[in-house]
């Protein structure tokens, strides 16, 4: 009995600590539908979606009594809450809530909206009853309990508790119970089931949690979508160490194991002798649970299928002596490897490699239909950053975006190193890159105990010596060996570093290992410690110290130690950008900067030479870094610079310049899209706060500020979307004279900052936009009053507006004068009142339009939200509750839940199927129906869809077909087929929409469809285009046949890359250039603009072999249109053309589309320089000095040195910079 309340105790303590809702309520479900099935062994879960992740929804579980009478519903929510959370989480009503204005309105409590499900159900279903469960992993008080009991009787809802003790009972006391104990909880439990093989594939990827960051901190990776949907039995990971190959598969294992899937780690030494996967899985089932019988009737893979496969992941297979015969034995398991065939197998295999051992897979085995490589980069830096915040939520420490920015590029945006960021001890150290390889030096002598930490310390600073000696940052292995012939000490500690892989490895290239740090940062911190070194013995007479690339370095070295003013000149005369850097790190570890460093900077920037085109460049990376430097010295180093870009106004306004800021805003629109603005204000507007605020605010009470000011000052106000301006806004707008020319400003400003005063602030503003002319000047531009809003203020309210001035926008729409400029204005922004507002416009519209009349802007809008959610930006949940409430309801008007259905599907969701099926919702409306299940690719509205096209539909629902391909089209094909008159071109819509299909059914069954028919059809282009992309010999004949006898054969030709769907996003497509062959035939029947997009295919997919064969012969460029550089005299005319639009502002776009052509640059250097001295101009100059300093080489500076180029005014000057700018990029 003992163990008995012991095993009791420990469920419920383990129950307490369950924190995610997901987790918790899966586990309340199962317990509910266990514990009482006559209730809830139908309970559904809207809460949750397919991935085991919560999503919004009023209940978390619905069912109904089968066959109840009356109707009884039966409704869930599950919480997690603390036990003195849970009153407000079951019972609290916002109608009984006072909150402020600028607040959200609470979420109702679950018993709350429980009710108002239940009564809303019951209006249309007088009688029914309901019972609503609450299971929670607290114990509430007596208190709590009677009064949620007392409170449903009053509303006529039987409320059943299921507190922690009772549902501990449950799993407790019953045999399935204890294996959702185990699975949730675990807590042992003794027989193989899939419940305790799920919780063996719990434990065995516990293996991984020394390895890997915590699930606390994990993010999504963009390479997770290209796990989830492969479909290979084996997936290597390919990557350097540290990537986070192990982290990401393991969350793709966990999400797998989580969706009720199983999955085993094996260490690769398991695999060192060679065995059967099956020999294999028994091995670490047995390692977990070693009561498992060999002979036992529950086969691991007989519990698994394709569908959802066994998964397994190999551990630490780069550092085992055997990765080539292990490797080769995980091949072996592949069935039909020998035949290359592709097999659907019921496990997968992941295996995280490093590059070098890709030349482990033989030729021989190098089958793609049987396994599959999927390279793993660094974070990107959306990545990055959103890796960072998720770590300062983690550790209680609150991330700007522009600090996570900053962050994650002083770490080079590595997942290891982010992992290794140490938000406890300090919020930004200065020294990560340092602490953290001292960090790793102390382990490895910890583990080898061989050599002190020092040691391995100083044999890396000798290594960076010698690389920057040598002016090699990446040498070969023998090379190394060769820089250490009499030192086999510091080559013993060498190896053991490049062993451990995490400061440095080797990569394999060529015939070679090449010596590679994990990255730069860490290179760059090895450097400093060099370079540092040579500082204090005196070596300054090293080429390193003059070299720009080296800015950074030499500038942390500096940092490091005191160094005496001689060399403090000397680093002004030879690389002065490096002084930047000293002021820079000596902020970030909150030292006062040396005196000497900044008088170094201002005698530099003084000085003519500093001053002086040559210098251009290196003002303008040292203002970049100024902008990120917080100190009173910045101001008056800014003011030495003559330059005024954006970095010079940030580096004052980030140190506390109000007119900076206003500047800042006056040269970009609120509604042009600039992250980087947003993020600095949104860091500027944080540190300074109130004075900020107090500054603006005396500032927009002057009378005497000119335009260009009021409206920097008007836009900045709307940045800080603070009330205490608005007082300010509507002195400005009452005393401004010009008002009208900064209207939208003021909207701007007044929208975001007009508090619970929108009619007060905004009121005055709208009434005399309402007086503008709108009358437009030529027919089909924007009136003056259109125009106020359609120049920005919509995409500057998409991402901010005051809920009050919103609320007033749309109320103010009502009145026709400003009606549409309004509407289209607020058109962009999620929040249910305003989407609400446009759909109702939109089925206006629709009811009284002419036929055949269109208004695009529909169809823009629901392009923008789908933009948006391709973005990460979807409509939010809030506001497609509304627009399911109204298409749902069959009392509402057809046009308007048209319109609300459209706007809802703009943003797709994996439970929206789940309302699309329903049939009640689509009476009224199945056309439309139909058409969004197809578009979702729902395979079980294929049989609706048929019965409508056999009822005769027209061309609109054909087109719908291709979403949902299956062969049960073809008879209806074939019918329509032989309903074919023939002997013409064959181009109506419905042929159109029947070709399209015929792209994605099976070519076989296509092509005997053509050959049948072909009589009817020989004469189409649209047909003869769709027989080509089949390949079909057969066909091929009777298509060269038909052009043959065409009197107009190049009119069969044409559109065809749209019919092949070249170009076109989502659609069939080429798939490989043995496709293209079938077109050679016919390619002087393309027109130039087909012609150029084949062109264009080939070189983007690297279809060069054809390309060139086939068609660079029949191209021919126009200089004012398209080059395609395919000799030196294209590359002339292209140099030509670039001059004569100059100034080369497009100079980044002229080498994009070179190197798109797949040009040689070797050719386009050459050329330069003969080009270069024929024009012998300045223009010329400067355009091929962008061009190298873009893509050339160190070498490739002797370009711009042509006869006498020192005798044109500023040439010396450019080819200065432009040195700068080579050397700063690059030591080759």
């Amino acid at each position: 009995m003992s163990d008995l309340m012991a095993d009791h105790s420990r469920t419920f303590r383990e129950l307490a600590k369950i924190t995610d809702p997901g987790l918790f309520e899966r586990l309340a479900t199962s317990v509910l539908r266990l514990g009482c099935p006559e209730l809830y062994s139908n309970l559904t879960h809207p809460g949750m979606n397919s991935k085991g992740r919560t999503v919004k929804s009023p209940v978390d579980g619905l069912s109904f009594v089968p066959n109840s009478d009356p109707l009884h519903m039966v409704i869930a929510h599950h919480s997690t809450v603390e036990r003195d959370d849970l009153r407000n989480k079951w019972l609290l009503d916002p109608k009984n809530v006072k909150h402020r204005a600028k607040s959200s309105t609470p979420t109702p409590g679950d018993v709350i909206k429980a009710i108002e499900l239940f009564e809303k159900f019951k209006r249309d279903n007088p009688g029914t009853k309901a019972t609503l469960a609450l299971t929670t992993n607290r114990e509430p008080d007596h208190l709590l309990h009677s009064d949620v009991v007392s409170f449903g009787k009053n509303k006529s809802i039987s409320i059943d508790v299921w507190s922690a003790s009772r549902i501990a009972d449950i799993l407790d006391n019953t045999p399935k119970g204890q294996w959702l104990r185990k699975e949730y909880l675990g807590i042992e439990q003794q027989l193989l089931s899939e419940e305790l093989l799920h919780e063996i594939s719990r434990k065995s990827l516990n293996k991984l949690n020394h390895a890997t960051s915590s699930d606390d901190v994990l993010i999504d990776r963009e390479i997770d979508s290209a796990l989830d949907y492969n479909l290979f039995p084996l997936v290597f990971l390919v990557g350097e160490s540290g990537m986070g190959k192990t982290t990401i598969a393991r969350k793709y294992l966990k999400r797998h194991v989580e969706g009720s899937g199983f999955a085993l780690v094996f260490n690769a030494g398991q695999l060192a002798e060679k065995c059967s996967i099956e020999k294999a899985i028994y091995n670490e089932l047995n390692n977990h649970f070693s009561n498992l019988e060999k002979d036992s009737d529950a086969s691991v893979l007989d519990l698994c299928s394709p569908e959802k496969p066994l998964l397994i992941l190999i551990e630490d297979i780069n550092r085992v002596n055997q990765t080539q015969m292990i490797i080769d034995n995980l091949i072996s398991w592949i069935p039909g490897s020998k035949e290359k065939e592709r097999v659907r197998c019921n496990w997968q295999v992941l295996c995280p490699i490093w590059p070098e051992y890709l030349e482990y897979l033989p030729s021989q085995k190098r089958d793609r239909s049987l396994y599959i490589t999927l390279s793993i980069q660094r974070y990107s830096q959306e990545e990055a950053s959103s890796a960072i915040i998720r770590q300062g939520e983690y550790f209680n420490r609150e991330v700007t975006q522009f600090e996570a920015n900053r962050i994650a590029e002083e770490l080079g945006n590595d997942p290891l190193l982010i992992d290794l960021f140490d938000f406890e001890n300090t919020k930004v150290s200065p020294d990560i890159i340092d602490n953290f390889i001292e960090k790793e030096f102390a382990l490895i002598s910890l583990e080898n105990r061989k050599f002190a930490k020092s040691d391995y310390l100083s044999v890396l600073s000798h290594l960076a010596e010698r690389m920057l000696s040598q002016r090699n940052l990446e040498p070969a292995w023998a090379e190394v060996r060769r820089w250490f012939p009499s030192e086999s000490f510091q080559l013993a500690r060498l190896s053991e570093i490049v062993w451990k892989g995490t400061v440095l490895s080797l990569v394999k290239s060529g015939n070679q290992e090449i010596v590679k740090f994990r990255h730069e940062r860490i290179r760059s911190a090895t450097l400093s410690i060099a370079i540092r070194d040579m500082l204090i013995f005196g070596q300054t007479d090293s080429e390193v110290f003059s070299d720009p690339f080296y800015a950074e370095e030499i500038g942390k070295a500096i940092t490091d130690i005191q160094v005496k003013d001689e060399i403090l000149e000397f680093i002004k005369l030879n690389n002065p950008l490096s002084l930047f850097y000293v002021l820079q790190k000596t902020v970030v570890k909150k030292d006062v900067p040396n005196a000497g460093i900044v008088s170094a900077i201002k005698d530099f920037l003084k000085s003519e030479i500093g001053q002086s085109i040559s210098n251009f460049s290196l003002r303008d990376q040292a203002l970049r870094i100024l902008e990120n430097i917080e100190s009173p010295c910045v101001t008056e180093i800014v003011g030495l610079f003559k330059e005024r870009s954006f970095s010079y106004y940030f580096a004052l306004f980030v140190n506390g310049s109000l007119s900076a800021g206003i500047q800042i805003c006056q040269m970009l629109e609120p509604g042009v899209n600039a992250p980087w603005r947003d993020l600095k204000i949104d860091f500027i507007k944080k540190k300074f706060k109130g004075n900020l605020i107090n500054s603006l605010n005396n500032y927009l009470f002057q009378d005497k500020l000119n335009r260009q000011q009021r409206m920097g000052a008007l836009r900045l106000a709307g940045y800080l979307t603070d009330e205490r301006l608005s007082s300010a806004i509507l002195y400005s707008w009452e005393n401004d004279d010009g008002r009208l020319d900064v209207l939208d400003d003021y909207l701007f400003a007044a929208a975001q900052c007009c508090g619970n005063r929108p009619d007060e602030i905004i009121g005055p503003i709208c009434a005399e936009w309402a007086t503008i002319s709108d009358e437009p000047a030529q027919k089909g531009n924007y009136s003056p009053r259109q125009r106020i809003s359609a120049d920005g203020l919509d995409w500057a309210f998409s991402r901010s507006i005051s809920e009050p001035a919103l609320l007033y926008f749309i109320e103010r729409a009502k009145s026709e004068d400003l009606h549409w400029p309004i509407t289209s204005m607020i058109s962009h922004i999620d929040y249910p009142r305003a989407i609400l507002h446009l759909v109702k416009k939109f089925a206006d519209y629709e009811k009284d339009k002419e036929e055949g009349s269109f208004w695009p802007f529909i169809s823009f809008i629901h392009d923008y939200w789908r933009r948006r959610q391709e973005q990460g930006r979807p409509m939010s949940e809030v506001v497609r509750e509304e627009l399911l409430k109204i298409w749902s309801d069959l009392k509402n008007e057809y046009h308007l839940r048209t319109q609300a259905l459209f706007m809802w599907s703009a943003t797709k969701k994996e439970s929206d199927l789940f309302y699309l099926r329903n049939s009640d919702f689509k009476v009224g409306i199945e056309n439309e129906i139909i058409r969004l299940r197809a578009f979702y690719q729902d395979p079980l509205v294929i049989q609706e869809l048929l019965s409508k096209l056999k009822g005769g539909q027209g061309d609109n629902l054909w087109r719908l077909a291709k979403y949902i391909p299956s062969n049960e089209y073809i008879d209806l094909l074939e019918n329509y087929l032989k309903g074919l008159k023939g002997g013409s071109d064959q181009r109506s819509n419905m042929d159109h929409a029947v070709s399209d299909l015929m792209m994605y059914l099976d070519p076989v069954a296509i092509g005997n469809l053509l050959l049948k028919y072909w009589e009817k059809i020989k004469d189409s282009s649209l047909y003869i285009q769709t027989a080509l992309y089949f390949s079909n010999p057969s066909l091929l004949k009777l298509v060269e046949a038909s052009v043959q006898e065409s009197d107009n054969p190049n009119k069969l030709f044409e559109h065809i890359v749209f019919q092949w769907g070249i170009g076109v996003e989502g659609t069939h497509g080429v798939k490989n250039e043995q496709q293209l062959l079938v077109l050679v035939p016919y390619l002087s029947l393309l027109g130039d603009s087909q012609f150029s997009m084949l062109w264009d295919l080939c070189n983007k997919n690297g279809w060069l072999e054809f390309r060139r064969e086939y068609l660079d012969g029949m191209v021919k460029s126009d200089k004012e249109r398209k080059i395609y550089y395919l000799d030196n005299e294209d590359i002339r005319s292209a140099l030509d053309r670039e001059l004569k639009f100059g100034p080369h502002y497009s100079v980044d776009f002229f080498i994009e589309n070179y190197l798109k052509a797949n040009a040689s640059l070797q050719a386009l250097l050459s050329v330069a320089r003969e080009w270069l001295d024929e024009k012998k101009s300045i223009e010329a100059l400067n355009l091929i000095a962008q061009i190298i300093a873009v893509v050339g080489k160190r070498k490739d500076i002797e370009i711009l040195k042509f006869d006498n180029y020192g005798q044109l005014e500023g040439g010396a000057q450019i080819v200065e910079d432009t040195k700068f700018v080579l050397y700063r990029r690059t030591l080759t």
